[in-house]
């Protein structure tokens, strides 16, 4: 299984290098931008076993490839959190059009062009939300920082992670003493999200969330 998502993988970038040149051959390339994400990873037999999707935040299925080409700009790696919310203003302002009030993503266009402007300052934290009924009825909220992570369950069992010790997630301590500051600080920021999105949970997490 893991031997054919390489596989898979390996295949999907022979096809956007053939987009490219594609792009080239047409005279198309400085005016197109191309734009390659995905909506989640998969588990292909991490964590216990697991495959496919689902009520689960671990990296697999969170940390997604998200490719940006624009135009007269070099190749680099951007190592800023950002969020899939933060596509729609990005492509919006790339193309030259007015972007809507009230969104909970921000343009990344002065990060990808340092010629459209200042910068912004990087993220500190990225949020992710999941509303499903894969395994039953779950809901799962995600704060991530640069080094650590917190998943908050209300109906089950909350997880935190130091991903700078513990990249793989294999050492929950959200029951642990001594990481009950970094807790504290990560649930906060958790549920502040909550509320600033209008989420339908942060009446009840607020009870829950010290």
């Amino acid at each position: 299984m893991v031997a054919l998502y390489f596989g898979y993988m390996t295949f999907i970038d022979s096809q956007i290098g053939r987009l490219l040149t594609a792009l080239d051959d047409l005279g198309l390339s400085e005016n197109t931008i191309v734009i390659h994400t995905t909506d989640h990873g998969d588990m292909i037999g991490s964590h216990g076993g697991h495959f496919n999707k689902g009520p689960l935040m671990y990296e697999e299925l969170y940390r997604v490839p998200l490719l940006i080409k624009v135009p007269d700009t070099s190749p680099r790696v951007i190592d800023d959190l950002v969020m899939t919310l933060d596509l729609m203003p990005t492509i919006l302002e790339l193309a030259g059009c007015d972007t809507p009030g009230g969104l909970h993503g921000r343009s990344l266009a002065a990060t990808l062009d340092e010629e459209i402007g200042t910068e912004p300052e990087p993220r500190d934290s990225v949020f992710a939300e999941y509303h499903g009924e894969e395994w039953g009825l779950v809901s799962l909220r995600m704060v991530r920082t640069k080094t650590a992570k917190y998943v908050y369950s209300p109906h089950g069992e909350d997880e935190l992670y130091d991903l700078a010790r513990d990249p793989f997630e294999k050492h929950n301590l959200a029951d642990v003493a001594e990481a009950q500051e970094l807790a504290h600080s990560l649930r906060s920021l958790v549920l502040r999200w909550m509320q600033q999105t209008s989420d339908p949970l942060a009446e009840w997490a607020a009870r829950e969330l010290p």
